[in-house]
């Protein structure tokens, strides 16, 4: 079952089954009828483009990615408080790979932050992939302490 909570999911690293172990949890989200939104800021996963709802290619396109799941929160928000309940819209699961390659730009610590802090009442989780032995938070010791920390079993 894929986690109610935002997580860090350690997955091998490129060329030794990472491929693999994303599918793995775009299928596992998908069967749970979670929606998957992929950002992609190397553009090195158009092989899943074809099998989650959203796919942010490139810094820009991933940055515009995760604008969109703060819209949506606020979306989802502002109806729950208009209809006096929680939404019942599918969940939504965001999957952040590459990391590094954004975090340094400002504007993706604040984004990631927003979504952490109102993001689960609003059924909008984040897994930040991390290859393992390498630091998906380089410089933002703050953000890495919200995650849960999974390990990807044997993928």
């Amino acid at each position: 079952m894929f986690e109610p909570q935002h997580t860090v999911n350690t997955v091998p690293a490129s060329g030794a089954g990472r491929t693999p172990a994303l599918h793995a949890l775009v299928t596992t989200a998908r069967a749970a009828g979670t929606e998957v939104w992929l950002t992609d800021p190397g553009e090195r996963h158009h092989d899943l483009a074809d099998h989650v709802d959203r796919h942010g290619a490139g810094v820009p396109g991933s940055i515009a990615l995760l604008e969109a799941a703060a819209a949506l929160i606020r979306e989802r928000q502002d109806a729950a408080f208009a209809e006096g309940a929680h939404s019942s819209e599918p969940a939504v699961r965001v999957l952040v790979t590459d990391l590094p390659a954004m975090i340094q730009r400002p504007e993706v610590a604040e984004l990631l932050e927003r979504i952490l802090r109102t993001g689960r009442k609003a059924g909008v989780l984040e897994t930040v992939i991390e290859e393992t032995g390498r630091d998906a938070f380089p410089g933002h010791p703050y953000l890495r302490g919200q995650f849960a920390t999974l390990r990807s079993s044997g993928c």
